[in-house]
């Protein structure tokens, strides 16, 4: 019988620089940012600016996520 593997928990420095990279890229934020000028015209600052707050929130909740439940799909300890 195989032995049961685990999820190894760690991310260096150049993955997590190259995975935001990818994501960053991979969504096409070129378009992405057209598209928004069209939509608010000269209000893109404030609406680039609205997107960050949202984004930051939703991060440091995955982090709280994250911290809740250490271990991969496995409940609270």
């Amino acid at each position: 019988m195989a032995r049961p593997t685990t999820l190894a928990r760690r991310i260096d420095l150049p993955l997590l620089t190259f995975y935001a990279l990818g994501t960053i890229l991979g969504t096409d934020i070129y378009v992405l940012v057209e598209k928004v000028a069209e939509q608010s015209g000269s209000l893109a600052p404030l609406a680039f600016l609205v997107v960050a707050i949202v984004t930051s929130v939703t991060a440091l909740s995955y982090c709280q996520l994250a911290a809740h439940f250490p271990k991969s799909a496995g409940k609270a300890y």
